[in-house]
């Protein structure tokens, strides 16, 4: 049957709480959820501290007029050729497991709510499987352990982080010659996602799919629901570098061929080597910086107005698209609160 959050009291890292009385105080008044006539707030709720994370995008940053979100393009599935219907509903059956996916960056509260849906339920959390980055809990009848999945993540991820970080003339140890090509990376990056939806995974969070957000959508069942979490884009681009400048974005040389900043794959595709197509988040607000694009009293602006249009992006692809998104701050008033009533787990009731 189907588990309702509402009694978890693992709230992930950096993200706020409440006690499990409060949670189910918020579900009796029907304030959250998705029990039959309950209404869930699809958008911010006013005075939002994250009401910036789309509003305040700009449609061009850095000199990079982005192609339009109904025009993104699924650049791993057309890498492996997976072009016709036949083929993208033999996907969708294989990952029928998949509820829910979450196109958050990370750094946005990803890691708390795997944990409240993915921990055990002794460590109060539902126990419900999911994967996020290298994190998972597996379902005992899945066909990947979570060691063989964590592996990897960490090689392909790894890979993707090194071709991103070195000049485009050097090749990045330990790995094969020509790996940065498009033509390998776009395979060895597909083979990656369609470990983890194939996985028996519920929901699927984090890196390596919110940079993918629109091959993912082509190869999970439509029922799929969406959720996207947000914070202050500032907030979010500080801590980002503070925590992870390691993460790869697309450079501004290949940017205008892409959807979004953050959509690797159509980067990869169009550079035809990952080398070129990408830097490091630390690396693109270094050249910010050197470019004189924004000040060194503030580094990360352009980082952040980047993320925002990366949020405004997902919401309308996903949209143009026929799917609904539900956007949530963990940072309001309440934390995981914001999550009450939402079910996963089983009898696909809507986010």
């Amino acid at each position: 049957s189907a588990a309702a959050l509402g009694s978890a009291a693992h709230v992930g890292r950096g993200v706020g709480g409440g006690a499990p009385a409060e949670h189910r105080r918020l579900a009796a008044e029907h304030q959250y959820g998705d029990e039959p006539g309950f209404v869930w707030q699809r958008q911010l709720p006013a005075g939002s501290q994250c009401g910036d994370a789309l509003r305040a995008a700009q449609r061009v940053v850095s000199g990079v007029a982005l192609r339009p979100a109904v025009q993104a393009q699924a650049a791993l599935l057309q890498a492996m050729g997976v072009s016709t219907e036949a083929q993208r509903l033999a996907l969708r059956r294989r990952n029928a497991a998949v509820e829910v996916v979450n196109v958050g960056e990370g750094t946005t509260g990803t890691r708390g709510v795997f944990h409240w849906w993915g921990s055990p339920k002794d460590e109060g959390g539902q126990g419900i499987p999911g994967v996020h980055h290298k994190q998972s809990r597996m379902p005992p009848s899945g066909n990947v352990t979570r060691e063989v999945y964590k592996q990897e993540l960490l090689t392909v991820w790894g890979l993707l982080r090194q071709c991103a970080a070195v000049a485009p003339h050097v090749e990045p140890l330990p790995w094969q010659p020509g790996s940065c090509l498009s033509k390998n990376m776009l395979n060895t990056f597909f083979s990656m996602i369609e470990m983890g939806l194939s996985s028996g995974a519920v929901h699927v969070s984090d890196t390596p799919y919110n940079g993918v957000a629109v091959d993912v959508l082509e190869m999970v069942p439509e029922p799929a629901r969406w959720l996207l979490t947000v914070r202050d884009p500032l907030v979010w681009a500080q801590k980002r570098i503070e925590g992870h400048g390691h993460v790869p974005i697309c450079r501004r040389e290949w940017a205008a061929n892409a959807s979004s900043w953050f959509n690797l794959a159509e980067c990869i595709a169009a550079a035809g080597d990952a080398r070129l197509a990408l830097e490091t988040q630390t690396q693109s607000v270094h050249r910010d910086v050197c470019d004189d694009a924004v000040s060194s009293d503030t580094p990360h602006a352009v980082l952040a107005q980047k993320h925002a249009l990366h949020n405004r992006y997902l919401v309308e692809m996903l949209q143009s698209r026929g799917r609904d998104v539900r956007e949530v701050c963990l940072w309001d008033e309440g934390g995981l609160n914001a999550l009450a009533g939402a079910r996963v787990g089983g009898e696909g009731l809507p986010l």
